[in-house]
C-alpha cells in the first residue's frame, strides 16, 4: 500500500478518468475525497471505493466559505 496514511483530492472525480483514479488510489490505501458539483455523482462514485473517503460538493469558485471545514473520513 504505497499510499497508506495519504489523503488523495480527487477533482473532477465523478466524469471521464475520474472515477477510476480514485478507485485506484484506494486500492493503494489513499483515503480518498471525491469532488463533484453535483452530490448524487459523488455518492455514487464513492459507493463503489473500496476504502476511505469523504464527499466533497462544491464549485471551486466559491470554496472561501468551506476553508474553515473539518472533514472527517468515511
Amino acid at each position: 500500500m504505497l499510499l497508506k496514511d495519504k489523503v488523495a483530492l480527487v477533482t473532477g472525480s465523478t466524469h471521464n478518468i475520474g472515477p477510476g483514479i480514485a478507485r485506484a488510489l484506494a486500492r493503494e490505501g489513499a483515503k480518498v475525497v471525491v469532488h463533484s458539483r453535483h452530490e448524487e455523482d459523488a455518492k455514487t462514485v464513492a459507493q463503489r471505493i473500496d476504502g476511505d473517503y469523504f464527499i466533497f460538493n462544491c464549485r471551486w469558485r466559491t470554496t472561501e466559505r468551506y476553508e474553515q471545514r473539518q472533514f472527517e473520513m468515511n
